[in-house]
């Protein structure tokens, strides 16, 4: 209900302007249509300003958000860009004519996830470009979506449409036509790659990063719900039947065939192209939709053994509807995954090895998982696996303080359990260094400094006569989640060991 109000607010605040005459330098060129504070926008020769939804946009203006920060732009042409967190956006140009629909739409970024939804401007050829320091894009009649590195790196992704043409600052050029097809930019002078579909899980992890976060209030007082929408007469603004208008606005856009998989209408429902705001995570959403599939693309695999832990390679973990499939060297299985913390088995498991108990864990954003397991038909063993979508956006500065779960397997004087604790990581991305520490993991604590770099850390552990070491990584929109293994041994006593794979939240 309030994702349809606001996505109300937003086409008729583009749709009132339509009858205004050319844009020019000194004059609007949109308007923000939802923000996730903090975001800030900066007209030329003026001070940086906090945005809140319905300011206007002007040309020249420069848009940046932090670390949580979103925004949209809804041009006067009905196109829309929306900005995801770390993001920096520079409008060079906007010309429109909207007697004509003819006009030219020129962006910069240094930075950022952007969603672009073509509008009138984008029916033309190369009416629609957004630079950046290793190419230029340039859309017709359609939408896409750009995940550029502040070292120059770039991910382009064409959503659908008739075309997104990349062109590196060498002069190579490759053009996407197929929904869901991607390709990446080394940096700047290297060629782009030759396109290749995109991993449902990779896409939705970055849409997730453009739509609205759940629970805020897109920058307004009041979230705005449907009975406040047709109370301030909008309705009769746009035509005498607000959901008529709304009907023919829908069927007005241009439908692409695709290819199988994806299709761009579902791509185009997934995704929420059209909102303003979303209110929920993509990846929730995709994830509980039945017949979306999540898969991870950062896998392990340990089986333990009566104190010995060998790494298997995994070779596919894929989640749907709410069941974790997992295919490895020598066998395959599934068990419930819930969010959050949940014990599972053995009924709804299925494995080659036979019925499943164990414990698992899933992020609230669906980018890390782990779960511990064990079968009555192999005694004295376990396996431990994790997976997960490493974050694309690691912060360059800060302090992260994670915490969370493990589970793993223990062996203590002949004899094998599984065994569960907690653990933090206080990490400064400035320093790539923390402080990880376990606790109460049967019984016991242990800790030991951290030191990392590309989004990964490792270290070693001492407490209660152990000694070991831990891996880890981030994962999900900008370094949300971390997750890995640790592992411990006994320095005096009784022989005792532990393995056991981990994840958390910041």
């Amino acid at each position: 209900m309030r994702r349809a109000a606001a996505s109300i607010l937003f086409m008729t605040a583009t749709l009132i302007w339509l009858g205004g005459g050319l844009a020019s330098a000194q004059q609007r060129v949109g308007v923000y249509g939802g923000v996730n504070q903090q975001a800030t926008g900066t007209p030329p020769g003026q001070n940086a300003r906090r945005l809140v939804i319905g300011q206007e946009v002007v040309y020249n203006e420069r848009v940046a958000t932090n670390d949580v920060g979103q925004t949209q732009i809804a041009f006067l042409d009905e196109s829309s860009m929306s900005i995801g967190p770390s993001s920096d956006l520079t409008i060079d140009q906007f010309v429109y004519d909207p007697r004509s629909g003819t006009g030219k739409l020129a962006m910069t970024t240094t930075r950022g996830i952007l969603r672009f939804v073509g509008g009138r401007l984008s029916k033309q050829d190369n009416a629609v470009t957004l630079s950046t320091a290793s190419a230029v894009l340039a859309v017709r009649g359609g939408a896409f979506m750009l995940n550029q590195q502040p070292n120059g790196a770039m991910e382009a992704i064409f959503l659908y449409g008739r075309g997104l043409t990349i062109t590196g600052r060498a002069g190579v050029s490759q053009t996407l036509e197929r929904p869901g097809f991607g390709v990446t930019v080394a940096g700047p002078g290297a060629p782009p790659s030759v396109p290749a579909p995109v991993p449902p899980g990779r896409l939705a992890l970055l849409v997730n990063q453009v739509d609205g976060r759940s629970g805020a209030n897109g920058g307004a007082a009041q979230i705005p719900t449907d009975a406040t929408v047709v109370s301030s007469g909008i309705g009769g603004t746009v035509s005498g039947n607000i959901y008529a208008s709304l009907q023919a606005a829908a069927q007005a856009r241009p439908q692409t065939p695709a290819p199988n998989p994806p299709n761009p209408g579902t791509l185009q429902t997934n995704l929420q192209i059209q909102n303003v705001q979303a209110q929920q995570s993509v990846v929730v959403q995709g994830a509980q939709a039945s017949g979306v599939v999540i898969p991870y693309t950062d896998r392990q695999f340990l089986l333990t053994n009566q104190g010995t832990s060998t790494p298997i390679p995994a070779i596919s973990y894929q989640l749907q509807d709410a069941t974790m499939s997992v295919v490895v060297n020598g066998g395959s299985g599934s068990f419930p995954l819930a969010p959050g913390n949940a014990n599972f088995g053995p009924q709804g498991t299925t494995s080659t090895a036979g019925p499943l108990t164990g414990s698992s864990f899933l992020s609230p954003d669906k980018a890390f998982f782990y779960a511990a397991a064990t079968s009555p038909n192999y005694p004295g063993a376990a396996g431990l696996l994790f997976g997960g979508l490493p974050s694309v956006t690691i912060p360059t500065a800060g302090i992260g303080s994670y915490s969370g779960t493990a589970a793993g397997s223990v062996f203590n004087n002949g004899s094998t359990r599984l065994a569960s604790g907690t653990f933090t990581n206080t990490y400064n991305f400035g320093t790539n260094s923390g402080n990880f520490a376990v606790n109460n993991f049967d019984g016991r604590n242990f800790a030991g400094p951290v030191q990392g770099g590309s989004g990964s850390y490792s270290g070693a552990l001492a407490g209660n006569n152990l000694s070991g070491n831990v891996n880890g990584r981030f994962y999900g929109p900008v370094a949300a989640d971390t997750g890995g293994s640790f592992a411990v041994r006994s320095t005096v006593g009784s022989p005792y060991s532990a393995t056991a794979v981990f994840g958390g939240v910041r």
